[in-house]
């Protein structure tokens, strides 16, 4: 099964795309504050999904 990893999950856009995406996959919807957007918090948000 596909794993889609999903951030930004509190706006509009992300709502919606965490509906659509379903369909593809397993979706796992975090937050953007989760991740950082920082290569070193991004690692380690994925890091932890895993």
């Amino acid at each position: 099964m596909t794993r889609i990893l999903l951030t930004g999950i509190t706006g509009q856009v992300g709502q919606d795309l965490q509906q659509t995406l379903r369909s593809l996959g397993e979706v796992i919807s975090i937050g953007r504050d989760a991740v950082g957007f920082l290569p070193t918090r991004s690692r380690s948000a994925m890091g932890r999904l895993r």
